[in-house]
C-alpha cells in the first residue's frame, strides 16, 4: 500500500473529511487511526464513484482496471460519462463488445452520460433493462436525433420506477423541426407512472400557454425541476390587459423548486398562474416568446408579482415592455 502522501490532494481531502465526520459522530479517536491507515477503501469509492471517459483508448484502459486490479472496482461507479471529444461514439463501443464489460462489471450504475447517442443505443439499453442489469440506473442521457425519440420513449418507459430524469417532445435541441407528436403523447399518456421523476425537460415545436401544462405538471407527483422550451416563437400577442384565468381552480404544487421556461409568451395569464402554481420556488428563468410593442400588466398584478419575486433566490425574466418593467420597479410591497 502506498503512502498517503502520495495520493492525489482531492483524495487526500475526501479522507479527512471522511475521518473527520466519522470521529464526531463516534467520537473515536481509535476509529480515526484505522480509517487512516486503511486508507484505500474510502479513496477508492470517492475516486471511482463517478468516472468520465474521453476516449475509446480510456474505455479500454478502464475496463482492463476494474477486471483485473480489483473485482469490486466496478462496483464503485455510481456515474459513467462518456464523452466524443476524440473519437468515440456508441457504435465503436458496441462493435468491441465494451458496453458489455460495462454492464457487467458495473452493476450499480445510477446514472448514464453519453455526449453521442443514436437508435442503436437505446436498443441496447434497453434489452440490458430487460434482463434486469443495471438495476439501480435512474438517470438516462437525452436523444440527440428526432429517429430516436421513440426508441428513447420506450427505454425511458422500462425505468418509470425509478427515472429521476426525463426527457419528453416532438423533437430534439439538435433536430428543432416539427415531427410526429406521438413520441410526447406516448410519454405524457403515461406520466403518473413515472413514481420517481423529480426533473421534467418538455421540448415542442410549437408554442403553448404555460396553464396548458398544468395537468402534466400535476401529473408528477415529485417533481423538482421543470424545464419548458419552444423552438418556433409568436408574432403575434394574445394577452389582454385583463386576466382571463380563474386562479381558484389553480392547485399549488408545493415540491417544484426550479422553472426553466423559454418561448412562452410572458402574459397577465402567466404571472397570475406562476404566482398560484408555484409558490415555493428558489429559481425562476423565463425567456419570453416576443417583448411586446405595449404595456400588457395592471399594477395590482405587478405589486403581488413583485412580492412574489422577492422570496426567489434567483431570478431572470426577459419580456417585459419598458413601462411595465418600470412600474415593477416602482412598486412597493402589498400590505401583509
Amino acid at each position: 500500500m502506498s503512502p498517503i502522501n502520495h495520493l492525489p490532494l482531492e483524495i487526500i481531502d475526501y479522507i479527512i473529511k471522511f475521518a473527520s465526520a466519522d470521529i464526531r459522530r463516534t467520537k473515536s479517536r481509535t476509529q480515526l487511526t484505522l480509517v487512516c491507515r486503511n486508507w484505500m477503501q474510502p479513496a477508492q469509492r470517492e475516486l471511482y464513484s463517478m468516472i468520465c471517459i474521453k476516449n475509446r483508448n480510456h474505455v479500454h484502459q478502464f475496463i482492463r482496471t476494474i477486471t483485473t486490479l480489483n473485482s469490486f472496482l466496478g462496483g464503485y461507479v455510481k456515474t459513467l460519462e462518456i464523452n466524443n471529444v476524440f473519437d468515440t461514439d456508441f457504435s465503436s463501443i458496441e462493435n468491441q463488445g465494451l458496453f458489455s464489460q460495462l454492464v457487467k462489471h458495473c452493476p450499480n450504475l445510477e446514472e448514464l452520460k453519453l455526449s453521442y447517442t443514436c437508435r442503436l443505443l437505446w436498443t441496447r439499453l434497453l434489452y440490458e433493462l430487460l434482463e434486469g442489469n443495471w438495476k439501480y440506473l435512474n438517470v438516462i442521457p437525452y436523444p440527440r436525433e428526432n429517429n430516436e425519440l421513440h426508441s428513447y420513449c420506450f427505454t425511458a418507459m422500462a425505468l418509470q420506477n425509478r427515472i429521476r430524469k426525463l426527457y419528453v417532445g416532438d423533437c430534439t435541441p439538435v433536430s428543432n423541426h416539427q415531427m410526429l407528436n406521438s413520441p410526447f403523447d406516448m410519454i405524457i399518456s403515461r406520466l403518473k407512472q413515472f413514481e420517481c421523476l423529480q426533473f421534467l425537460d418538455i421540448w415542442l415545436y410549437n408554442i403553448r400557454s404555460l396553464f396548458e401544462y398544468n395537468t402534466i405538471i400535476d401529473s408528477c407527483s415529485e417533481l423538482e425541476e421543470l424545464c419548458i422550451h419552444h423552438f418556433r416563437k409568436e408574432t403575434v400577442p394574445k394577452s389582454t390587459l385583463c386576466s382571463q384565468l380563474d386562479h381558484t381552480s389553480i392547485i399549488p404544487n408545493l415540491r417544484v423548486l426550479r422553472l426553466y421556461v423559454v418561448g412562452i409568451e410572458l402574459s397577465q395569464d402567466t404571472l397570475v398562474y406562476l404566482m398560484h402554481k408555484f409558490p415555493n420556488l428558489t429559481l425562476l428563468f423565463f425567456e419570453s416568446a416576443y417583448i411586446p410593442a405595449n404595456s400588457l400588466f395592471s399594477s395590482r398584478v405587478l405589486e403581488k408579482f413583485k412580492r412574489y419575486t422577492n422570496r426567489i433566490d434567483n431570478l431572470f425574466i426577459n419580456g417585459f415592455h419598458e413601462d411595465d418593467m418600470a412600474k415593477l420597479l416602482m412598486t412597493t410591497p402589498l400590505n401583509e
